[in-house]
């Protein structure tokens, strides 16, 4: 009788273990995406600190960054997907530039291109920070959508050696525009999604922004 018992046990654990690995993308991406979630609060307002009540000469900046974005994304650029009615009116009454090229090609190098004017070579922000293991399961993922093109590959050995995750970021040296705004007199907010560094002398505050309400 156990021996039809254990019999059955393996069976199953085999089938289960088979229908896991054949799904194995899906498990790894709803673990990551329920890993320490975090239930959104109600909206509610910021303190934000107050300017002077007699507006400056100097013009405001407002500066918005968005990840992802396709020429055929919004309505401002002849596309569809998305009406933007509000860019588009900022677009009719300033300048809209129609040719220009990324500083890199992945999000955190680019930003940081962006604030610094200067290459991800030059300030030795070169890659966009990955918590440990997140790489592998990336190149894991994307091999198994077949794109027709190259594999990716993951470097064990040059993920050991790399700088950790949390002291990963745009070094406090380099000289932001933030920090150049500051310096005549601008006051500074950052809002949203910062992806330069967890660290102390890597935060928007750091960095030059005299308010910071991350993500």
């Amino acid at each position: 009788m156990w021996k039809k018992v254990l019999v059955a046990i393996v069976a199953l654990a085999v089938l289960v273990g088979g229908i896991a690995w054949t799904q194995r993308n899906e498990i790894l991406l709803y673990i990551i995406a329920n890993k320490d979630r975090v239930t959104p609060l109600p909206n509610h307002p910021i303190a934000w600190d107050q300017g002077p009540d007699k507006a400056a000469i100097t013009p405001n900046i407002v500066f918005i960054l968005l990840d992802d974005v396709g020429i055929n994304d919004l309505s401002v650029l002849g596309g569809g997907i998305i009406q933007t009615p509000n860019i588009d009116q900022l677009a009719a009454e300033g300048v809209l530039f129609t040719n220009a090229y990324a500083g890199s090609a992945t999000c955190a190098p680019s930003r940081a291109a962006l604030m610094t004017g200067r290459y991800s070579t030059r300030t030795g922000f070169e890659f966009t920070p990955l918590p440990n293991g997140l790489g592998r399961i990336s190149a894991m993922i994307g091999n198994s959508l077949d794109r027709g093109g190259l594999p990716y590959e993951y470097n064990q050995e040059a993920a050991e050696i790399s700088v950790p995750f949390e002291d990963q970021g745009l070094p406090g040296s380099e000289i932001t525009v933030a920090e150049i705004l500051q310096e005549q007199g601008y006051h500074t907010i950052h809002i949203g999604k910062w992806h330069l560094g967890r660290g102390r002398e890597t935060l928007p505050n750091a960095q030059g922004f005299d308010e910071s309400l991350m993500m």
